[in-house]
């Protein structure tokens, strides 16, 4: 209570922590990371990078669109792989995959990888003519 005003003083929300969450907090001791947690992370930014970079590079020295189709699948099939990782690994050992539920982390990566490998295998069958039309 303040003395002045007889009432109980208020702290503002969310500056408070509950004393059973204080508890928790105080006996959990930190543990660090397995020495290679990031390599599935870094095996996934690897092909990713090499995915895209053919994407890229590819059909601007060539001028054939199977360089796109090449990277594309590439790039997808990292992400596909980064999910069947964070399907497979335990928390501790997933890494930097494991950043939201395994459900959703799961779902997101095979979302993403599915359509890079959809579009990998759809767009360079597509006439030329139709793209630039756009």
């Amino acid at each position: 209570m303040t003395p002045h005003t007889g009432r109980a003083e208020r702290e503002p929300a969310g500056t408070r922590q509950p004393e059973a969450r204080q508890a928790r907090a105080r006996r959990a001791p930190r543990r660090e990371a397995p020495p290679l947690s990031a390599v599935p992370y870094l095996a996934v930014l690897a092909c990713t990078a090499i995915g895209l970079l053919l994407a890229w590079r590819v059909p601007s020295t060539t001028g054939d669109p199977a360089g796109v189709m090449a990277g594309l699948l590439v790039a997808g099939g990292g992400l596909l792989a980064a999910a069947v990782a964070r399907l497979i690994l335990p928390q501790d050992r997933a890494g930097l995959l494991a950043c939201r539920r395994r459900y959703l982390d799961v779902l997101t990566l095979a979302l993403f990888g599915i359509s890079l490998v959809v579009m990998g295998l759809v767009l360079p069958r597509l006439p030329a003519a139709s793209l630039q039309e756009g």
